[in-house]
C-alpha cells in the first residue's frame, strides 16, 4: 500500500511539471521591443531650393493619428521667373498653419489627409512708363500685396533609418490677394493665381 501511495504521488507531481513547463517557457522569452513613437518633425523641402525658395516645416503630433504642422517660406529675387529684368525683382514671405489626420499608422507616419491655411506678404518691382503710350521715360515702382492661400492635400511620411523622415504630398489649394495687383510678371501671375496644384517633398528628422 505504501508503494502504491509513492507511485501515485510521483505521477501526479511529473504530471504537474509537464503542465506548467510550456507555460515557463513562453514567460522566459523576451518581449519584442515597441516600435519608437515620434511625436516631433523638424524638416525642409529641397526642391523649393530650385526656385530660390526656402521651406521649413515643424510637426508635433496632438494624439496618435492627429497632429499641426507649422512652417515658414521666404523667397527672394527670382528673376529666372520675370518676362523682364525688374530692378527690385520679386519675393514673398508667408507662414503656414496644417492640420492632418493620419490612417492607421501611428507616430507621425502613414497615409494622411490634410488642410491648411497660408498667409503672407508678395513683393515686386515694375516699371511705370509715363506717359503710358510712349515706352520712353518712367520710373521703378515696389508694391507689396497679402495673399492669403487654402488648400487640402493627401500624402505619406515614412520613417527610414530609425528618425529621418520622408513626406511626399499633393493637393489643391486657392489663392486670394487682399489688394490690387499691378505688376504684371509670371512670377506674381503664379503666386495670386486662384485654383491651382500643390505638390512637394520634405526631408527631416523626427524627435
Amino acid at each position: 500500500m505504501a508503494l502504491l501511495t509513492v507511485l501515485f504521488s510521483y505521477g501526479c507531481t511529473t504530471s504537474a511539471q509537464a503542465q506548467t513547463s510550456p507555460a515557463a517557457d513562453i514567460r522566459s522569452k523576451p518581449a519584442k521591443a515597441a516600435p519608437t513613437l515620434w511625436h516631433n518633425i523638424l524638416k525642409f523641402n529641397p526642391p523649393a531650393l530650385l526656385v530660390q525658395s526656402v521651406s521649413v516645416f515643424y510637426e508635433h503630433a496632438l494624439t496618435d493619428r492627429l497632429s499641426v504642422v507649422v512652417g515658414y517660406n521666404c523667397a527672394g529675387k527670382n528673376y529666372g521667373f520675370s518676362r523682364a529684368i525688374e530692378k527690385d525683382g520679386s519675393g514673398f514671405r508667408r507662414g503656414t498653419i496644417e492640420v492632418r489626420r493620419y490612417g492607421k499608422g501611428a507616430g507621425l507616419q502613414g497615409f494622411y489627409l490634410g488642410s491648411y491655411l497660408r498667409l503672407g506678404k508678395l513683393r515686386d518691382g515694375y516699371y511705370v512708363y509715363d506717359p503710358p503710350s510712349q515706352h520712353i521715360t518712367g520710373e521703378w515702382r515696389t508694391e507689396e500685396n497679402v495673399v492669403g492661400v487654402l488648400g487640402f492635400m493627401a500624402g505619406i511620411q515614412v520613417i527610414v533609418l530609425q528618425r529621418f523622415t520622408l513626406d511626399g504630398f499633393a493637393g489643391l489649394q486657392a489663392q486670394h490677394v487682399f489688394g490690387e495687383v499691378n505688376s504684371a510678371n509670371e512670377f506674381v501671375e503664379v503666386m495670386t493665381g486662384g485654383l491651382n496644384v500643390r505638390a512637394g517633398v520634405t526631408v527631416g528628422v523626427a524627435f
